[in-house]
């Protein structure tokens, strides 16, 4: 009895699906017309996001450079020993944003104001807290001008309002983030507002 009720059931089954292939074809068809749209939406939002993620690493490595080698310069002109190697962990700390350059001439200036060289300890505060730490604001902006084509303004609001909601990571994702706004606006403006 079970047997012959599933056996009604499939013929029902049947019956009711063999007009449904028009249907099914269909839905098929619509459902490749869309991956090839995400395929494309994907290609296109990697191509377009790609040049500002390598701009903003190339920033990145390029503000831990010049902070390293700026360490260094002033190492060896306050008499330091080892300023190669202390630019070099300046350039591999640069890498954090605001305290990363800091956790090397910090120190460096407190060991020689304690060894009663206070004007080599304010030269070095000085040159890293006015020099050092303001080569991001002064290198990101080019870079990213030049490289992303983002205008100044647009990092630096980027980097404000990032901080606002990131913290310090803000100085990094702030622009980025705005960078990937205006570009998904030009995409929207090319795909659905052409004239």
């Amino acid at each position: 009895m079970i047997a012959e009720e599933r056996r009604v059931e499939r013929d029902d089954l049947r019956r009711a699906g063999e007009g449904a292939e028009p249907l099914v074809e269909g839905l098929a068809e619509l459902a490749d017309l869309r991956l090839r749209v995400f395929v494309r939406l994907v290609g296109n939002l990697e191509r377009r996001f790609h040049r500002p993620k390598l701009t903003a690493q190339r920033c990145d490595l390029l503000v831990a450079v010049v902070q390293g080698c700026l360490v260094t310069l002033g190492f060896m002109l306050t008499g330091l020993g080892n300023a190669a190697f202390w630019g070099v962990v300046t350039a591999v700390l640069g890498i954090l944003p605001v305290v990363g350059a800091g956790l090397v001439w910090g120190p460096a200036a407190v060991t020689l104001a304690l060894s009663d060289r206070i004007g080599a300890a304010i030269f070095l505060a000085v040159l890293g807290a006015v020099v050092v730490g303001n080569v991001d604001v002064v290198i990101r902006p080019a870079v990213f001008r030049r490289f992303a084509s983002v205008p100044v303004l647009i990092t630096l609001i980027g980097a404000i309002g990032g901080i606002g909601y990131f913290g310090l990571l803000g100085l990094l994702i702030g622009p980025l983030a705005l960078s990937y706004f205006f570009e998904l606006m030009e995409m929207y403006r090319e795909e659905y507002l052409k004239d």
